[in-house]
């Protein structure tokens, strides 16, 4: 990688407050901003969609067991120390290219870069060395393509969604509770609808009495009412 070219990427500011300071707000805009900007994929649904997709014959959503799915969204906004960053770094580029095949090796590098910058702590000593941490961040790219990820991928039960429907929030509820057996989603349905004809048809009132957020109960009665 060129001097110049990890030097205009590096705009990484060393974070002069700790993170308790930080609107949780802002950080969740501040996370899927930066997940959209690196245009990958962070878990490997996609690819489960597209091995499976004879089974699904029409249906909207499958149940398989014992599916092997990785998802390293939690990594991808992980604070990492200096010295840590070669090994942290080679298990993003691992499960990087797990998840998205077709990237390429110049693709690789700005996503790695981008990563770098703003999940590792940088001291400012290191930071004068452009040319010598740009080299470095090339040698663990080579690592990671030439050497598989090792981390063992978790074996689990999984609703896999036909990516032919465009399905809602609640409709992916609806369908996960039908698949795996699992009605909390219709008994809470019953429950919203037994109160509203009891009398109480306020939103804060029904969700103090079930226990749950006026947001959940506004997305019930808006799928009962489009239903």
């Amino acid at each position: 990688m060129r001097n110049e070219d990890f030097k205009r990427l590096n705009n990484y500011k060393y974070p002069e407050n700790s993170q308790e300071n930080v609107n949780p707000k802002f950080e969740k805009k501040n996370k899927r901003d930066f997940a959209n900007e690196l245009s990958i994929s962070t878990n490997n649904m996609h690819l489960l969609q597209k091995r499976y997709k004879n089974e699904f014959k029409g249906q909207k959503a499958i149940y398989k067991e014992n599916v092997d799915y990785i998802d390293f969204s939690h990594y991808l906004f992980k604070k990492v120390n200096y010295g840590y960053y070669k090994s942290y770094l080679k298990l993003m580029g691992g499960f990087i290219i797990k998840c998205n095949l077709d990237i390429t090796v110049d693709d690789l590098k700005l996503v790695l870069c981008k990563i770098f910058q703003r999940n590792v702590y940088i001291p400012y000593r290191v930071k004068q060395d452009y040319y010598k941490l740009g080299n470095e961040i090339d040698i663990i790219i080579e690592k990671c393509i030439d050497i598989p990820l090792k981390r063992k991928t978790k074996k689990v039960n999984k609703v896999i969604y036909n990516p032919k429907y465009k399905l809602s929030k609640s409709e992916r509820v609806i369908l996960r509770s039908k698949l795996t057996g699992n009605n909390t989603y219709q008994k809470t349905e019953d429950k919203i609808q037994e109160l509203i004809a009891s009398g109480i048809t306020k939103r804060k009132d029904i969700a103090e009495k079930l226990g749950i957020s006026t947001r959940t109960i506004r997305r019930h009665l808006n799928e009962k009412r489009v239903a």
